[in-house]
């Protein structure tokens, strides 16, 4: 289990850094001192930013735009794509780095692959797969990705621009002998890619194991069809995928990798509390955990969770604020990183 770095050592070439989406950094973490801030008049950032050999930060935009920001967080270029200004939260996908420097990503139905300088090097439509929502999974080598729109996984050469839907959501499966719930569509579930080309992905409340070229491997579905959905990245680890299940973060389910059985499950205070309604967990959120070295999994929420590799918890940090000498707590909805020396941010 160690850091891949294919994008000619990019520091940080998709989201959540390498193929595994770990969320680990081989790197030392950040101190309290602004570097820099650049605003973006009239829309959002969504997306987790992705950073070049070179320092370069690519972040795309709700209106449809991706932006190129220098070390000191000047603007270098702007690339718009065909669904820019419709008013519609189009670039929701997050963008990787081939081993060449192409930026890519998804813009509604639209696949984008942009080279270094701005310019267009190709897209492609794919119209049977839906909007994409998540950011693309990569393969160990760097150049192929897979990009799960709302109803199929896509299949992606960025080298020649070749695009394939290879596996289709929304259907009901056979997996193990057992006939698996249709597991609905994929939304924010970015792909994850083992060394042997295997790529899972979440869709409804069912998690997929699906090959390198297409093909069910296995499925495995959640306890609770309907509050317990899949809107986060699984995470592979040693011989395990870890996925949040829930709309607050309320679950963690741990599968095995070689046939999609469930190993554990570790359930937050959220999951007990969000039987009746509390007013702080009503936010929706998607974020995915982040497993450091020693196999320590980061799952955010109601609050921030250290979990051991069993399943058990190690500890939890209840984060609070002081407005107006009251203090609030904060929820945690983005996505923790863990830098090289164990610090969680």
């Amino acid at each position: 289990f160690s850091f891949q770095t294919w994008a000619k050592e990019s520091p940080w070439p998709k989201f959540h850094g390498d193929s595994f989406n770990s969320g680990q950094s081989p790197y030392n973490g950040a101190d309290n001192k602004l570097r820099w801030k650049y605003k973006v008049a009239g829309t959002q950032i969504e997306t987790a930013p992705v950073v070049s050999a070179y320092g370069v930060s690519y972040v795309a935009t709700d209106d449809g735009r991706v932006l190129a920001l220098d070390k000191k967080g000047a603007l270098s270029w702007t690339f718009y794509t065909d669904t820019y200004g419709s008013g519609y939260y189009v670039v929701n996908s997050g963008l990787a780095i081939n081993p060449d420097g192409l930026i890519c990503f998804a813009a509604a139905d639209t696949l984008y692959a942009v080279q270094s300088t701005g310019k267009l090097k190709w897209k492609k439509t794919v119209p049977s797969a839906g909007n994409f929502f998540s950011a693309p999974g990569v393969s160990p080598g760097g150049y192929v990705l897979y990009f799960s729109g709302m109803k199929e996984l896509v299949y992606v050469d960025t080298l020649t621009g070749y695009v394939q839907p290879i596996f289709e959501f929304d259907q009901e499966v056979i997996s193990n002998g057992q006939k698996i719930a249709i597991g609905g569509y994929c939304i924010n579930s970015h792909p994850a890619v083992d060394t042997d080309g295997t790529v899972y992905v979440a869709a409804g409340n069912t998690l997929y194991a699906v090959g390198a070229q297409g093909g069910l491997i296995w499925a495995a579905s959640t306890l609770d069809p309907l509050r317990e959905v899949l809107i986060s990245a699984p995470v592979i680890y040693s011989n395990s995928v870890h996925i949040v299940a829930g709309y607050n973060n309320e679950r963690v389910y741990s599968f095995s990798k070689k046939n999609g059985f469930l190993d554990w499950i570790f359930s937050s205070y959220a999951y007990d509390m969000l039987k009746v309604v509390d007013p702080d967990l009503e936010a929706f959120a998607s974020a995915s955990v982040a497993v450091a070295q020693d196999g320590t999994v980061y799952l955010g929420g109601d609050r921030l969770y250290a979990i051991s590799p069993k399943g058990t918890l190690k500890w939890h940090h209840l984060i609070m604020t002081n407005i107006n000498g009251k203090g609030s707590k904060i929820k945690v909805e983005s996505s923790p990183i863990v830098d090289s020396k164990g610090n969680v941010y």
